[in-house]
């Protein structure tokens, strides 16, 4: 059987890739993951089943908030693509386009 260390890789590689599947089939039924930046933890397969179904273009999925060593870390999806900062400053962007962007409106996106 493989260690924690390795399960752990496991469940959060096929997160990562929206496996959700292959993360639960390496968890327990009891199961209980850091709803991140909600705070709190969600409980049980079908919880993480459910918080995992929540994907839109303009969410990027926070895994885990916490601290190591004294030291706080976020971690997060990996979404390609400017930052709003770089938007904002990169390009000379009519204001009510900068307000769709931050509303929601992808059809403003790059």
């Amino acid at each position: 059987m493989p260690n924690t260390q390795t399960l752990i890789a496991q469940a959060y590689s096929a997160f990562n890739h929206r496996d959700i599947d292959s993360a639960l089939a390496l968890m327990s039924k009891n199961v209980s993951w850091p709803k991140a930046s909600e705070g709190g933890r969600v409980v049980g397969k079908e919880e993480i089943r459910s918080a995992a179904a929540l994907n839109h273009p303009n969410i990027a999925h926070t895994y885990e908030i916490g601290e190591s060593g004294g030291v706080n870390f976020m971690a997060m999806e990996f979404v390609d693509g400017v930052t709003l900062g770089e938007k904002i400053h990169g390009e000379r962007t009519e204001l009510k386009k900068l307000l769709n962007v931050i509303n929601g409106d992808t059809n403003e996106r790059e």
